[in-house]
């Protein structure tokens, strides 16, 4: 918790203000897990973003690579996240999320597994669907509106735009609804309309 509330309000501070990060959808007082908050990946600092506007401490599913990287990987660990192969299937992964999800967690993720070059919607792991099924796992929506704007994957800078989080949720699905009607209704939850005027 301390460390958490460190880190929310260095990033408060040093980005969120910085960048006029704001937040759409969230009820004042903030939904408690579990629940899985899934969002688009536009950039690197997405988990940041998505979770900073919950207050609860959260826990992150995050590349395996970064668990190599000296100091970054004790930071993050210190700060919720495990890791993940990606494209693999990772069972020891989903079995740390499954148990966190049963006590109480909230886990974040971005099932499309990598991040977008320019804003447009990538295909979501089939497994999300599956996940979700399994757990009955309550799911809150975070749609990033401008990320993709603010640090394109192909830049070195961040730009200075404004950045907009939309969120929904959380949402259940009816135990009738199959894994796969569940991961396309995620896949057009998170879908942006990189056109639109925010």
């Amino acid at each position: 918790w301390l460390l958490w509330r460190f880190i929310w309000t260095v990033y408060l501070v040093g980005f969120a203000l910085r960048f006029r990060q704001t937040s759409r959808g969230l009820p004042l007082r903030r939904p408690k897990g579990p629940y899985l908050l899934l969002g688009n990946h536009s950039s690197t600092l997405d988990p940041a973003m998505a979770a900073w506007p919950i207050w609860h401490p959260v826990h992150f599913m995050a590349s395996a690579a970064l668990f190599r990287i000296p100091g970054l990987s004790q930071l993050i660990t210190g700060l919720g996240a495990f890791p993940k192969q990606k494209f693999v299937k990772d069972r020891g992964s989903v079995g740390k999320l499954m148990r966190l999800y049963k006590q109480g967690e909230i886990i974040v993720m971005f099932p499309e597994g990598t991040r977008t070059w320019d804003g447009r919607q990538i295909p979501i792991r089939p497994g999300t669907g599956r996940l979700v099924k399994k757990l009955g796992a309550r799911v809150m929506i975070c749609r990033n509106l401008t990320g993709w704007m603010l640090h394109p994957r192909w830049a070195t800078y961040a730009r200075f735009v404004p950045l907009i989080l939309e969120y929904e949720g959380p949402l259940e699905f009816p135990e009738d609804m199959s894994a796969d009607e569940i991961n396309a209704e995620l896949q057009r939850l998170i879908t942006i309309d990189v056109d639109m005027e925010v």
